[in-house]
């Protein structure tokens, strides 16, 4: 519910606290939908902190997973991605969820064709590959649900795919299955540099998620940290938006900054 009780858990940060989604809202992608809304910054706030990460030679590939079903972990990995493609960065958005996909229904893209088409020998990354809004969003969905995923997840062909996207894009974000009931994202962490646990303030146990941070550390995946989600609009966590000190700045007055740093510097007449 609270910081406190995270530190009890883990060494890992605080990435970002999400607020729960208002009652009136309409859209399941609010960086696309609401940008100007609390939720949309929340969401770029916790950009900002992966890119730091990044900057301190963090992750280039995310995987985001949770301890259970329904604690959103699928909505915060469409809205990170989106809103690190926002600031320049090429990313591709994976739902590597084969077992419940989710991201082909919430973006409204073709579903049938994916990653697991891919991992089959059926097509190439290339012919599959979906770009999605304006700020050039490349996606692969999950294909058709297999019979397996534990094995075509934990395959060399899944390993070699996730360098391959790597090569062409600055980020990867991968919505992997909640670690609890499966074992695919522990399989997945093997092939990713970083992993957010996404944990539902309103419903997970300390038991529970502790429980998935020991999971991930059995398997030494890198945990880049933690993503409370669903926080009260009275939470001082939800008012703020992150967790630690003041409120970092956005990405677009980082932006304007430099912009502002680079016309001083410009000789005269250029």
């Amino acid at each position: 519910r609270d910081v406190g009780r995270l530190e009890s858990l883990t060494d890992a940060p605080l990435l970002g606290s999400i607020a729960a989604a208002p009652a009136t809202r309409t859209g399941v992608v609010p960086v696309a939908d609401e940008p100007r809304g609390t939720q949309a910054e929340m969401f770029r706030q916790l950009a900002t902190n992966v890119e730091f990460l990044q900057v301190a030679g963090g992750p280039t590939s995310l995987l985001v997973t949770s301890a259970l079903p329904g604690e959103g972990k699928s909505t915060v990995a469409v809205n990170l991605a989106l809103a690190l493609a926002e600031v320049g960065h090429r990313v591709v958005l994976v739902d590597a969820d084969l077992r419940r996909p989710t991201v082909a229904d919430r973006l409204d893209l073709e579903g049938g064709a994916g990653l697991s088409t891919v991992l089959l020998g059926r097509a190439d990354v290339d012919d599959v590959l979906q770009e999605w809004g304006e700020h050039g969003l490349h996606v692969l969905t999950s294909g058709a649900v297999p019979p397996n995923p534990v094995q075509l997840l934990s395959s060399a062909r899944m390993t070699a795919l996730m360098a391959e996207l790597g090569g062409h894009h600055d980020v990867v974000v991968v919505d992997a299955a909640p670690v609890l009931p499966v074992t695919d994202a522990l399989v997945l962490a093997r092939a990713v540099s970083g992993v957010v646990v996404v944990a539902d303030s309103s419903s997970v146990r300390r038991a529970q998620l502790a429980e998935t941070l020991e999971s991930l550390v059995r398997v030494d995946a890198r945990l880049s940290g933690v993503v409370l989600n669903k926080l009260p609009a009275r939470s001082q966590l939800a008012s703020h938006g992150y967790g630690y000190g003041a409120p970092l700045p956005e990405p677009s007055r980082w932006r304007r900054a430099a912009d502002r740093v680079r016309r001083r510097r410009r000789p005269a007449g250029r």
